[in-house]
């Protein structure tokens, strides 16, 4: 999939791969699920969202899409959670 970027996607690509952390951690769900379960937002949301919010919570850390996600955006400013959108590679 990557060999079919264009040439350019394909260097912003390797860049955004060597700034990542040489180790990356993500909380199981023991620690995860109950998290989940606790939230109390003014709307529901899935169960994806609801574990992305509580691992950036565990992980004091933002969370990056490249898609704009209103429900997601609405979540993560009531917890007071960053969220950056990226522009896609492709």
């Amino acid at each position: 999939m990557v060999a079919k970027l264009p040439p350019a996607a394909k260097d912003a690509l390797l860049v955004t791969l060597d700034d990542l952390p040489g180790e990356i951690v993500v909380p199981g769900p023991r620690v995860l699920v109950p998290l989940m379960g606790a939230l109390r937002l003014r709307r529901r949301v899935n169960h994806l969202t609801a574990e992305a919010l509580a691992a950036a919570m565990v992980s004091r850390a933002s969370i990056r899409v490249t898609a704009e996600a209103p429900l997601l955006r609405e979540a993560c400013d009531e917890l007071g959670i960053r969220l950056d959108l990226l522009a896609p590679f492709a």
